[in-house]
């Protein structure tokens, strides 16, 4: 992630000192987790990751150790199969509300309001991923998360979720085992769809899912 945030902006607001960046971790993941608030009130991800649970379909175990991950992951989202994994580009913050994220940081008395206002306000500019050397760029392109391969390259100014899961947990036949295999995959299908559109239409912003099958 470091390597593509505004290096320059984020220590003239002194959220990086030499090769510290500690406090943009800290704001950053303060932050994601007002974004979740705002995010969850919107849209009933744990309704999403109920449906994935209790399809009958055999999801694998949920909760997988961070180890066990293609790639590295946010924390969980209070779900067992989805993940929110955008960056967060919080140089792009006024001092002021930084200033207001270090006191949260530190558990001063914040208005947690506030926070949620600044957050409603920035978050379609502060999750989008538009800096490049030449500065910042009202194009879309994509860019990548995780290793890279063509599912896992997604619009830059999109919310990007991921769906993981892991093998069966059951013993299958070698014709169960495609045969669930192909209705998983239908099944997923559906489920990018309905969460890319509830996202769209509550929260604003397009979405993009990426999903992620563990390896055996």
């Amino acid at each position: 992630m470091f390597k593509r945030i505004n290096k320059k902006l984020a220590i003239s607001k002194g959220l990086i000192t030499g090769d510290n960046y500690d406090l943009y971790s800290n704001v950053a993941n303060a932050y994601k987790s007002i974004f979740e608030q705002i995010l969850l009130s919107k849209v009933n991800l744990k309704n999403y990751d109920s449906l994935i649970e209790k399809s009958n379909l055999d999801f694998g175990i949920s909760n997988p150790r961070k180890e066990q991950l293609c790639t590295n992951l946010s924390e969980y989202l209070n779900c067992k199969y989805i993940y929110l994994i955008n960056n967060f580009f919080v140089e792009k913050l006024s001092l002021d509300s930084i200033e207001l994220f270090k006191k949260y940081i530190n558990k001063e008395n914040v208005d947690n309001n506030n926070l949620l206002t600044i957050v409603k306000s920035t978050y379609k500019e502060v999750l989008k991923d538009n800096y490049r050397r030449n500065g910042y760029s009202n194009e879309k392109y994509k860019v990548c998360y995780g290793s890279f391969i063509p599912s896992n390259c997604v619009n830059n100014d999109s919310l990007v979720l991921k769906i993981v899961y892991s093998r069966n947990t059951k013993q299958l036949s070698d014709d169960d085992y495609i045969r669930n295999m192909r209705e998983k995959g239908e099944f997923l299908d559906s489920i990018v769809k309905d969460i890319s559109v509830d996202l769209k239409n509550n929260m604003n912003v397009d979405c993009d899912v990426i999903v992620e099958k563990l390896p055996n």
